[in-house]
């Protein structure tokens, strides 16, 4: 057998966890169990990048939910917990950081009432001109305290609502009452006067805390921990907090409202608080170092991962003081046993010691050695991008300062060697095997410079990406969007990369490029399935943004069984009234619509309808297409009389919700003026097909599918006219 080959296509793959540290473990425990109601504790484990921090962490939170793998704990149902990861550059700012924990702790029983309030106040501070609504909020849970008050205070305007609370306190359940003469009214006094998002913004840590702090003094037998990984975002510059402040100052304040909670912070770099306040001396638990694997950590790994050689162990993990081949390294460790595995399935017998030197590293090192300390850094740097041109070439050379000239001659000292590929004219990429080994060498490629290089190109791409003009959708403009793509996924996790992702999309779906965002849709769909599973709310929401594609590209065949499998997972998954349901209720209705089924289009589009009125009120934007899917089924089916009304409804609501301009606004005034038209008012439908094609082709320009199709539906009205 060829080892080198094995080994260097299947090591990259490794996800073991390498959190086998017991120490770690038990220092975590034993401050968990220390837990005072009044007293902060904070627990810090800091190191290198990619020594297994973030692993530690996973492994931690694994321990309590009773899911870490090789670990016989039991879990801690007692333990409420959220993590923070500052990796995501959007939770380094106070506000979504807040709201996110907040979710997963409600998630775990925990209710926020007066920070709640406060971040819908915030919330509609920083969003004026949105309405206060369970889509834009989604802790606006009815029978709760905060769901409650915003509920009912969602039309007064923001900057009296603290003068609203008491009379509508007086009328409301007995939770609110208690609520607002026990806590609200005094915490939420400390807002009074304030009108700007970031002085909200700055209070939000508090009122997290007091709440926390109330509901773990209702359930005395609970504790609360809090997760924070990654921290050196925030010093790193990459991120800011409340403006005016240093980075770090937020998330400190926060943690000073955390009675009560163990708080467990990871870091390449010792916390330095204690140096500006030496009151946090006393509440920072001495500071751990992850490094190395000690040896009888490593045994411990390498025996529970299925090693059963002693001597085989002992060469690899070491005993003592002797640190062995791994020197203690995780991802030498995870090699050995990627090897150790490649050989029993590959030969059917133990493997020797001596071939544990044809290591991916080892045949790395061999291959660079070759290869002068310019172009080798060059090298590492754009194996990280999947492809790069001239462009790209020149700005993350710049950009990085490896040695070799951003320039059309550097380009070519890269490209001489036999791994770098052409796919296609102009653009380039290394073989997959290269990338994988250069991704795996640790020591030369740190997980942050990964990062670093894929948040330059992100932030390249979305520049691009920001000049994206619906109405002029260009080549460069739909590679940016996949290039961005790309950088995002290595950036982010799962869920956070699919809301960025159908964000990003958005001018490409109003462009109506269909076409292009139909493969782009199929990744993302693979690309869900795989990480989140078939039944993920996000994994649904891409098997209906699919189906959509797929039937405005004429696929009508491959959208009706995506538009029933996402229905089908959606009811049993969420239930029949969740909004992402009702979605796929519409989705599937408007199918049939479309296909000329109305029998079974019409009971589907009423549920939808009936469903999104109670859940998000009569003016919701996604109630109004229910609406006016209805109003057209029921003009195709010859029942104008039913329809009229419908589709006037949409219009007036759309206009006063989304603006006289907005395109679904237009979009209104179109089907309004085909109904008119089709029922003899040929004056009223052609005035409304008239501002219905001047709004457009400002909005989307004159070339848009639905720009045309006015345009054609006013020259068929003005020659019914003439012939009648």
């Amino acid at each position: 057998m060829n080892l080198s080959d094995r080994t260097l296509g299947g090591a990259s793959s490794a996800g073991r966890q390498f959190t086998d540290r017991e120490t770690f473990l038990a220092a975590f425990d034993h401050a968990l169990d220390a837990l005072t109601p009044d007293a902060h504790r904070v627990l810090v484990y800091y190191g290198v990048g990619g020594i297994g921090k973030s692993r530690l962490i996973r492994r931690l939170r694994e321990r309590l939910l009773g899911t870490a793998d090789r670990d016989p704990s039991p879990p801690r149902p007692d333990v409420v917990h959220t993590v923070v990861d500052f990796q995501e550059s959007e939770n380094r700012r106070a506000a979504k950081a807040l709201e996110r924990a907040r979710a997963r702790l409600h998630a775990q029983g925990v209710r926020f009432p007066t920070f709640d309030v406060a971040f819908a106040i915030y919330w509609k501070l920083a969003n004026p001109s949105l309405p206060l609504s369970k889509s834009e909020l989604a802790f606006l849970d009815e029978g709760e305290v905060s769901g409650d008050v915003i509920a009912a205070l969602a039309e007064a305007p923001i900057v009296g609502w603290l003068a609203k609370i008491p009379r509508f306190a007086e009328k409301a359940t007995r939770a609110v009452q208690n609520w607002w003469t026990e806590r609200g009214e005094k915490e939420l006094s400390n807002l009074r006067g304030l009108d700007e998002p970031t002085q909200v913004e700055a209070w939000l840590p508090a009122f997290f805390g007091a709440d926390l702090r109330a509901w773990l003094d209702k359930n005395p037998d609970r504790r609360a921990a809090l997760f924070v990984d990654t921290h050196e975002a925030l010093w790193d510059g990459r991120g800011s907090g409340v403006s005016g402040t240093p980075p770090d100052d937020w998330l400190r304040e926060w943690v000073s409202h955390l009675e009560g909670v163990l708080v467990v912070i990871g870091s390449r770099r010792k916390l330095r608080w204690a140096e500006a306040n030496p009151g946090w001396a006393t509440v920072i638990e001495p500071q751990h170092l992850v490094g190395g694997l000690a040896p009888e950590d490593a045994d411990l790994f390498l025996r529970r991962a299925g090693m059963t050689e002693p001597d085989l162990r002992r060469a690899i993990a070491g005993e003592g003081n002797d640190l062995g081949k791994s020197q203690g390294v995780p991802q030498y460790l995870d090699l050995a046993m990627e090897t150790y595995e490649a050989i029993q399935t590959a030969e059917g017998r133990a493997p020797r010691v001596d071939e544990f030197d044809a290591t991916l590293p080892a045949l790395l090192k061999r291959f660079l050695s070759y290869v002068d300390p310019t172009r080798r850094a060059a090298l590492f740097v754009l194996s990280v991008p999947e492809t790069f041109d001239r462009a790209r070439f020149a700005d993350l050379m710049a950009t990085f300062s490896t040695g070799v000239p951003a320039t059309g001659e550097g380009l070519r000292s890269i490209t001489e060697f036999t791994f770098v590929d052409e796919p296609e004219p102009g653009r380039y990429a290394f073989h997959a095997l290269v990338r994988e080994a250069l991704a795996a060498r640790h020591a030369a490629q740190d997980p942050d410079e990964r990062n670093d290089i894929h948040r330059h190109l992100l932030d390249r791409a979305e520049a691009v990406l920001a000049e994206v003009d619906p109405r002029s959708i260009t080549d460069p403009q739909r590679q940016a969007l996949r290039d961005a793509t790309e950088h995002a996924r290595a950036l982010m996790e799962p869920e956070a990369f699919l809301d960025w992702y159908w964000t990003a999309e958005k001018s490409f779906d109003r462009g109506a490029d269909y076409g292009f965002l139909r493969a782009q849709e199929e990744a993302a769909l693979a690309y869900a399935e795989e990480v989140l599973g078939p039944e993920h709310p996000q994994t649904l929401t891409a098997i209906s943004n699919l189906g959509f594609l797929m039937m405005a590209t004429g696929d009508y065949a491959g959208a009706e069984p995506l538009y029933r499998r996402a229905l089908d997972a959606s009811e049993r998954v969420l239930g029949p009234e969740h909004p992402q349901t009702l979605v796929s209720v519409n989705s599937l209705g408007y199918f049939l619509s479309s296909t000329g089924d109305y029998a079974g289009a019409e009971p589907l589009l009423r549920r939808a309808l009936d469903g999104w009125e109670r859940v998000l009120g009569p003016e919701h934007p996604d109630m109004l297409v229910s609406v006016n899917n209805l109003a057209g089924l029921l003009q195709a089916t010859g029942d104008y009389a039913g329809a009229e009304p419908l589709y006037r409804r949409a219009l007036d609501a759309r206009e006063r919700v989304l603006g006289p301009e907005h395109p679904d606004t237009l979009g209104s005034v179109n089907n309004l003026a085909f109904l008119l038209q089709t029922t003899g008012d040929y004056a009223g439908a052609e005035a409304l097909y008239r501002r219905a094609i001047v709004g457009l082709e400002k909005k989307l320009g004159p070339d848009h599918p639905w720009t045309k199709g006015a345009r054609a539906n006013l020259e068929a009205c003005l020659a019914a006219r003439d012939a009648s």
